[in-house]
Parts: C-alpha cells; structure tokens; sequence
C-alpha cells in the first residue's frame, strides 16, 4: 500500500510538473495573440493610411475639368467688416464671380449658408454620397479700407486650423497655374474623408479672400467610385481655378 501511495504520488508531482509549462504556455499564447491582434490592428491603420495618403496623391493630379454646360451661378466673398463704410465712404461692393455647376450637382439647402458666398452642392452621381462647400475666409487681418495688409502665409495656416479639423495630409499644387494648398481630412465616425482646396488671393483688391471648395466622399471604396470621385475633384478644381481672381 505505501508503494501504491508513493507511485501515486510520483504521478501527482509528474502530473503538476507537466501541466504547469501547459498552463505557462497557455498564459503566454493568451499575451502573444493580444500583442498579435494588436500588431494586426496598427499594420491595419498603417495599411489604411498608406492607402489614402496615395489616394490623397493621385488626386492632387487630376487635372480641373472646364464645365460648359450646367446652372449658372454668381459667388461673391464673404461678406464682412471690409465692405462697411470707413470714414463715411461708400465701400465697395463684391465681386462678383460668375461660374458653372456641373449637372449632377444639386443645391443642398441644409448646406448653404448663403447661395452667393458659403454654398453646398450634394453630388447625384449614383452611389457616391458626396457633397461639396464653397466659401471664403477673410484675407486680411485688419480691414484693407483702414491699411490693413494680407495675412502671411503663417497667419493663412492658422486660419485654415481654426477653420478645419485636424488633415491627415497636406500638400500644395497648381491649378492652371494659380498656387493652392491641399489638405486630406478623415472622419472615420462618418464614413467620409475630405479633400479641401485653399487659395489666399493676393490682387491689391479689397475682395481679395481665402478662397475654399471642399470635397466630401465615401471612406470606403472600389475602384469605379475612386473614377467617380477623381471626376469630381476635376469639376472643383475647375470651378475654383474660374472663382479664383488673378492680378
């Protein structure tokens, strides 16, 4: 019988001896497959962003679509400080920029502000679910009807901070030879990323302002969208490069 109980007990001890490095390895698979999914999650993101970050390229080079036919439409800056009366002199009136849109381009009441000075356009082409504003910001700091001088190119980058969330991208470009500034934005929560265009014009004019068309569109995509999108960066660029003033 005590050797029944010592075999027993040698059993016990093999047993335990062998089921610890199971339950050690077991911990450690548990540990090492959170570290894995967390290293599948962040090349994910990585993965993703590399994606947009090309896509973000690919778009810088679309070349702007000239719109001949559509609704015609006037757009003026904002209207602000520099159009009231300084000294008691009649200001001047804005400018206004006549301009094309195209014809799948719809007015989107819940969008515009003002259909002269901060509209929004939601874009019919099927399936695409985007939408586009243009607007202005103030060029200058102080009123040029008082000697105020045009912001600087920091002062522009403030603005636009202020103006926009956070880019994911940044880039300048031309459009017919008229220097903008690109930003790429994401809103994941949405579904939707951005493409905004800025212009900070610089004609010696009191109209002068930062001119901004945004672009809105589907996060997730197939090959026939990113056509349908790349189309519709054509038909921005093209009605900013008509909007945007020259000296």
């Amino acid at each position: 019988m005590k050797k029944l109980h010592l075999v027993l007990a040698s059993l016990a001890t093999a047993t335990s001896f062998l089921l610890a490095p199971q339950v050690a390895w077991a911990n450690q698979s548990d540990d090492s497959q959170e570290s894995s999914s967390a290293v599948s999650e962040s090349s994910k993101e990585l993965e993703n962003k590399e994606q947009e970050e090309a896509f973000f390229k690919t778009l810088l080079k679309v070349e702007p679509t000239a719109i001949d036919k559509g609704q015609d439409k006037i757009f003026e800056s904002s209207k602000n400080w520099m159009y009231e009366a300084v000294d008691g002199k009649e200001p001047p009136k804005p400018t206004e920029r006549p301009y094309k849109i195209p014809e799948d381009w719809k007015l989107h009441p819940s969008l515009t502000k003002d259909d002269r000075r901060d509209v929004g356009y939601r874009i019919m082409t099927p399936g695409m679910k985007g939408y586009v504003n243009l607007y202005t910001l103030e060029a200058y700091a102080t009123s040029p009807l008082k000697g105020g001088k045009l912001i600087t190119d920091k002062e522009l980058q403030e603005r636009i901070e202020s103006d926009r969330e956070d880019a994911l991208f940044q880039d300048k470009l031309e459009i017919d030879g008229k220097q903008f500034l690109a930003r790429y934005e994401v809103e994941p929560n949405q579904g939707m990323a951005c493409l905004v265009l800025y212009r900070l014009e610089d004609t010696g004019k009191q109209d002068d302002s930062v001119l901004v068309g945004a672009l809105y569109f589907p996060l997730e995509r197939d090959q026939d969208l990113e056509t349908a999108i790349s189309h519709q960066v054509g038909n921005l660029k093209g009605i900013l490069s008509q909007l945007s003033k020259d000296k």
